[in-house]
């Protein structure tokens, strides 16, 4: 069933609501700037919604109707199963598309949830049993957190919650994420893909293990991260002229477990892909034996409470970081000031963190390179 559950939410999404097909709810919400969407991840179901202050109650609604009646739609599904096969067709001899299944199959050790969506397993696709599976995800609405976030009043929004949240199901189901065995490689792994005759190169460098989250060390690896791709722009591309940039990116998973992955992504010309892959570990040995500098340390801080600043003013941030602090039970008051994390950082805490999260005996290198 895994394939039906996996794209539940995509495939319930195309046959509307209650008496509405798709196409007759456009209709019903034209001229509104209502919309709410489903979506159903690994470890936890939920929904997104916005809108203007004049289609609030539209808003709400929909809402209501998210949860209550998922419409399936046979014609919308076959029309969703066709498309999806001739998209997938045309993505699966792209070589980025090689590349990127290539990794993710290293990075999980081809765990069977993890493999991509194929032509051949959207055979498996299955509208009775997505709807089946959507109706459970959505029968109780006693574990969900609503988070609101933007110019309205309270006393506008409180008989909407009453009318449109509070009537909704709840049979008090006490659910925990399943940890379905899906590990990080224990030791180094590396794997070369040829695909495309573009006489460019792609490397991913991706290192993770067991990780202790919350706000400071998350706030800390980041920092670290962007530290250490300063120091790897300067080498590969400034002092060497091998990629046009590299990027550092650092994820963290708190359900089923705790972990982080650090990945290291840059292109670069064939013909210097292994030394430029050296020089890279070199730039990551000496920044675990030096750490940064302290203007970068400084410089980090700056950075960071600027784009706080400026984060702070936007809806979309405030919401995704508060509706995180309520699902991980973290103190919400944590996003409006996080100063005193920043206050924590210094040189010997970053080079600390490089130490304990780019361990070199341990990672997946994945190369793309022309066939």
């Amino acid at each position: 069933d895994f394939i039906a559950a996996e794209t539940a939410s995509a495939v319930i999404a195309q046959g509307g609501l209650g008496a509405h097909s798709l196409v007759n709810l456009e209709k019903v919400l034209a001229g509104t700037t209502a919309f709410v969407r489903a979506n159903i991840g690994e470890t936890e179901e939920g929904l997104v919604g916005g809108t203007t202050n004049k289609d609030l109650e539209t808003m709400f609604q929909l809402v209501y109707l998210t949860f209550t009646a998922p419409r399936a739609d046979p014609v919308a599904f076959g029309v969703l199963s066709d498309r999806l096969k001739v998209t997938l067709a045309s993505r699966a001899v792209m070589p980025d598309t090689i590349f990127e299944e290539a990794l993710d199959a290293a990075v999980t050790q081809n765990h069977p949830r993890a493999r991509p969506l194929t032509p051949v397993r959207v055979d498996q696709m299955n509208l009775g049993t997505s709807l089946a599976f959507y109706e459970d995800r959505f029968a109780d609405a006693s574990d969900f957190t609503f988070v609101f976030v933007g110019s309205f009043e309270l006393e506008t929004l409180k008989p909407l919650v009453e009318r449109y949240l509070a009537s909704l199901p709840a049979l008090k189901r006490n659910e925990a994420p399943k940890d379905v065995g899906m590990e990080f490689p224990a030791g180094v792994v590396e794997r070369e893909v040829r695909s495309g005759i573009e006489p460019v190169s792609q490397v991913s460098i991706v290192f993770s293990g067991a990780f202790e989250n919350d706000e400071l060390h998350r706030m800390v690896a980041r920092a670290m991260a962007d530290s250490l791709a300063g120091n790897l722009q300067r080498t590969l591309r400034e002092d060497l002229g091998g990629t046009y940039g590299v990027r550092v990116v650092p994820t963290f998973t708190m359900r089923p477990k705790e972990e982080y992955s650090l990945t290291i992504n840059f292109a670069c010309d064939p013909a210097r892909t292994e030394a430029l892959v050296r020089a890279a570990f070199e730039v990551i040995d000496e920044f675990k034996t030096n750490g940064p500098s302290r203007g970068q340390v400084a410089d980090a801080r700056v950075a960071l409470m600027r784009d706080f600043e400026t984060n702070i003013r936007d809806d979309a941030y405030l919401l995704n970081r508060m509706l995180f602090k309520y699902e991980y039970g973290e103190d919400v008051a944590e996003v409006f000031d996080m100063g005193p994390f920043y206050d924590q950082l210094t040189a010997p805490r970053l080079r600390d963190a490089a130490r304990t999260y780019l361990n070199t005996d341990r990672y997946v290198k994945v190369t793309l390179l022309p066939e």
